[in-house]
């Protein structure tokens, strides 16, 4: 494997798991949102 391939595969990896992360303190936002509104 060259280092080019390694280099894109480390960065791709990181870009995805911050998107997940980014991907899921939104949806945890929205769901505290929704909870004041239907106070469950």
């Amino acid at each position: 494997m060259s280092l080019t391939a390694i280099f894109l595969i480390t960065l791709s990896f990181t870009v995805l798991w911050y998107g997940l992360e980014e991907l899921y303190e939104v949806l945890d936002s929205v769901l505290e949102e929704k909870k004041k509104n239907f106070k469950f």
